[in-house]
């Protein structure tokens, strides 16, 4: 049995041509049984010419790289020729077991091995190396060649630690809110933030973490919650809204949730950040109704209650106003005050405003007042007034307003 010897040039570097164009090769290796040795035409998928490439023939005992090998370890190709422990000393020492396996298992594998490691350059700097290896079989199973494909991915490492940098402070940042965050994950809650653990009654994420919406939101609104999961994740959108959730001991509390949609590891997420409102809740039910009977004092009540802001325009006037004045209260609301009074009554009530407004630029205490006005009601009809004016101030204590009460006096 007669073996083709390899042409020269080919030998010292089969893939000069590749490195010209991005055409597909191919490769021309002797079958070892045929008595005169017939020609075997083997496609390969075209490679990137931007990727390091190395061939082994067995039977020749040959190694051969492409000019991008020696790029990748920084040997210089005149000096060194391809050699497979030159190789290996360039491989960081705790990857080199990879490469070590890896050929070992080319042997036997009837497909193509990607593996990925780190080259230690003589400066100290690491490159990270991705290689996709195969191996070629004669007829009876046994290897012939070898072959493989090398490119450096450092950048891409280097990109990808940054990623990962980031999402570490992503995480760390919404650990550290005061709001609840629980990350919501193919029906089940896989985190839940220190903030979310205390909320829900929690004593460790664990006692949370794995559990369906079930094990939180109340039966009543468990269609609701999940609809707007879904509506969401259609929209790749977010939305708020006000639900009952159930702590770990049972209870129930009123919580506002906003619902985020994102994408995490290739899955739809959801980011559901809530926060508990019940006392907020409770405060509201007692102003309604503190309101409510506040609205009805104002309405049964003779003398009619008022506020103006600083510009002079009814900001509130209680429904006894038309007794008052002759106007309906809707259309005296956010009128300026002097388009209801007469010219001599709008005077006295200018002076008097800027003299409490000099007192509170005086840092002094405003006490009551009472003005005697003429208003002018329907066709021109003259009503008098008594108005008691007191100041209003917001939580800064900064003078937003007057208030009072006035009753008519006309007879």
């Amino acid at each position: 049995m007669k073996k083709m010897k390899l042409n020269t040039t080919d030998l010292i570097n089969p893939f000069s041509s590749l490195e010209k164009n991005d055409d597909s090769y191919e490769i021309i290796y002797a079958d070892s049984r045929d008595e005169e040795i017939r020609l075997q035409l083997l496609k390969k998928a075209q490679i990137n010419t931007h990727m390091a490439r190395w061939y082994y023939d067995i039977d020749y005992n040959q190694l051969l790289w492409s000019d991008g090998v020696y790029g990748i370890l920084e040997i210089d190709s005149t000096k060194s020729g391809a050699n497979y422990e030159t190789f290996l000393n360039v491989i960081h020492p705790d990857d080199r077991f990879i490469k070590e396996e890896t050929q070992k298992s080319l042997s036997i594998a009837k497909h193509p091995i990607e593996i990925t490691y780190r080259l230690k350059m003589k400066d100290g700097r690491i490159k990270w190396i991705n290689e996709i290896c195969s191996a070629d079989f004669d007829q009876n199973e046994n290897p012939i060649r070898f072959y493989g494909i090398i490119n450096d991915i450092t950048k891409f490492k280097q990109s990808e630690s940054i990623y990962l940098q980031k999402e570490a402070n992503y995480k760390t940042q919404i650990d550290s809110f005061p709001i609840a965050i629980a990350t919501y994950q193919q029906g089940k809650i896989i985190h839940v933030n220190p903030s979310g653990i205390h909320i829900m009654g929690a004593k460790e994420e664990n006692e949370l973490r794995g559990q369906g919406l079930e094990k939180f939101v109340h039966n009543s609104s468990l269609i609701h919650f999940q609809e707007k999961i879904n509506e969401v994740t259609f929209r790749n959108s977010s939305a708020t809204f006000e639900e009952k959730l159930i702590r770990f001991d049972g209870s129930l509390m009123n919580a506002e949730i906003t619902l985020v949609h994102t994408i995490e590891d290739d899955n739809q997420t959801i980011q559901i950040i809530f926060r508990d409102i019940s006392e907020q809740k409770k405060t509201e039910e007692a102003l309604k109704l503190s309101e409510e009977k506040y609205r009805l004092f104002a309405i049964l009540s003779a003398d009619v209650i008022w506020t103006i802001n600083l510009e002079g325009k009814v900001s509130y006037v209680s429904p006894f106003i038309e007794n008052c004045v002759g106007y309906e209260a809707k259309i005296v609301i956010k009128n300026i005050v002097s388009k209801f009074l007469s010219p001599s009554s709008v005077m006295s009530c200018l002076i008097e405003l800027e003299e409490m407004k000099s007192i509170v630029l005086s840092n002094m205490k405003i006490e009551q007042r009472k003005l005697l006005l003429e208003t002018l009601g329907l066709e021109n009809n003259v009503r008098w007034i008594e108005v008691t004016i007191s100041s209003l101030y917001d939580s800064a204590y900064n003078l937003i307003g007057f208030s009072g009460i006035c009753r008519a006096v006309t007879k």
